[in-house]
């Protein structure tokens, strides 16, 4: 007797697919064998839900052929050769069923399954496995039915079969890539900005951010499934859940406005040797300067922000500090000016002999000193200040007069011209 014969046979003997069958997945038809292999590709079958869907088809293609033969070549014959996922209810084993779902997307399913598809990493039960799988098929019973609240019914039936605990274990893992991909948004935007530099301090700050995102993320989503989002916004609102300080302090910095000094010290930390504590104080300084500007326009006082912020800055950092942070800060800006100066000065001859490194330094330490005195001028008009920039305009370099010089006699041509 020939395979196909001996299925059929078989087939009608047996109505109840789920039986054991003798027959070798590896002997069903090709055209059969393709088909279980559609499904296999999807979800990895064992080899009594191989067998029974081998025979599932096998019976189908009975009934086309049935079909076929009573009405001839136009016979539609389509709904044999497709799979609703619902007709493979009973045919493959439930866990399978499940997967199955959950990796095409099934539109009718109940976001239970989900829970299910990870039981492995969260450590479901046996009965926690079999009472979410009952869950879902009432839910799925109910879907479309007008009033149905399928989200309310799927958060109280985990919640009472798994509790908070583990349904959070379950979002933290639904979600793992979108928290990681959170974290990692957040490392490179402090590593951009020169935030992180040691690898030890890499490797910590990274872990302190993940345990946040996760614990943050886990009771957003619980909260908010269960209908309370109110208790999320509280539970943010009094740091329930300790946000690092390294987060804190970025989310901080980002606010800075672009002018901000504070943002020029941060970028210069290693260079001034800048301690946790200065940190620290320097991170509470916006909060402060809110402070004094609410105090000025209550007092009516006009103000500079930039000004403020400098106040209290110099109480942290010392004179010397600054000054590095400034020079830093400016250094590329004078040091293109000194370049255009020195083809200037050889231009008209006034090189020769002479060493331009030399000239090049004392250029641009001289640029550079008046480029922050005016600067400081600026940010605070003190006696200090304004007597430093008195004196560097008064001792100018011969050079530098020259190059004024210069260049009052050629804006003198161009205003001939004209």
């Amino acid at each position: 007797m020939s395979l196909g014969i001996a299925c059929l046979f078989l087939m009608y003997l047996t109505p109840v697919l789920g039986q054991v069958s003798n027959c070798d997945i590896n002997e069903f038809p090709p055209h059969i064998i393709y088909r279980m292999q559609t499904i296999d590709n999807i979800i990895r079958l064992s080899k009594q839900s191989l067998q029974n869907l081998g025979l599932y088809f096998i019976r189908q293609d009975s009934l086309a052929a049935n079909i076929l033969h009573d009405n001839g070549f136009h016979a539609s014959l389509t709904e044999f050769y497709q799979t609703p996922v619902d007709e493979l209810r009973g045919i493959i084993s439930d866990l399978e069923f499940n997967d199955y779902k959950i990796i095409i997307r099934s539109n009718r399913s109940s976001r239970l399954r989900e829970i299910v598809y990870c039981k492995d990493k969260i450590n479901l039960k046996p009965s926690e496995v079999r009472g979410l799988l009952l869950c879902s098929d009432r839910i799925e019973r109910r879907i479309g039915q007008k009033g149905f609240r399928q989200r309310e019914m799927e958060f109280r039936w985990a919640d009472s079969i798994m509790g908070q605990e583990r349904l959070r274990l379950f979002y933290r893992t639904k979600y793992e890539d979108k928290i990681h991909k959170t974290v990692a948004e957040w490392y490179n935007g402090m590593k951009k900005e020169h935030w992180i530099n040691v690898r030890e301090d890499s490797v910590s700050i990274c872990a302190s951010l993940l345990r946040f995102e996760s614990e943050r993320f886990s009771y957003s989503e619980y909260w908010k499934n269960a209908g309370t989002a109110s208790l999320y916004k509280e539970a943010m609102a009094t740091d329930l859940f300790k946000k690092p300080e390294s987060l804190k302090q970025w989310e901080t910095y980002k606010k800075l406005p672009s002018w901000s000094l504070i943002r020029d010290v941060l970028y210069s930390k290693e260079l001034i040797a800048l301690t946790t504590a200065q940190v620290d104080s320097l991170f509470g300084i916006p909060e402060r300067l809110e402070q004094l500007k609410e105090e000025k326009k209550r007092q009516k006082e006009k103000y500079l922000q930039r000004g403020l912020e400098y106040s209290l800055v110099k109480e942290v950092l010392t004179p010397v500090q600054i000054n590095v942070v400034l020079k830093e800060k400016y250094g590329n800006e004078m040091r293109q000016s000194v370049e255009k100066d020195l083809e200037t000065l050889e231009k008209n001859g006034l090189l020769q002999g002479r060493d331009a490194g030399i000239i090049s330094k004392e250029l641009l330490d001289y640029k550079l000193n008046l480029k922050i005195a005016n600067v400081l001028v600026e940010l605070e008009k003190s006696r200090e200040h304004v007597f430093k920039r008195y004196d560097l305009e008064n001792n100018k370099p011969v050079l530098i007069r020259k190059l004024e010089e210069i260049r009052k006699l050629e804006k003198e041509k161009k205003k001939v011209q004209f």
